[in-house]
């Protein structure tokens, strides 16, 4: 591993160990319910989860009954 990359990993685990970013990675540190919080999906990425969300109402909706839900 070179030194270099040893620096990123470090960088990236103290930025996990902000209480804001910890929150949302572990239950332990969350103020969350713990039955909510392993019920939530498990990835940040806004794009899956807005397509997620907007397939709870059902498919091929109306635009105005899309937006209103």
């Amino acid at each position: 591993m070179s030194p270099e990359s040893t620096v990123k990993i470090q960088e990236w685990a103290a930025h996990k160990q902000y209480m804001y970013i910890a929150s949302g990675l572990n239950k332990h540190c969350s103020e969350m319910n713990s039955e909510l919080f392993d019920s939530v999906r498990n990835h940040t990425n806004a794009v899956e989860a807005t397509h997620f969300k907007s397939n709870t109402a059902g498919r091929q909706l109306p635009l105005l009954a899309a937006i209103l839900t």
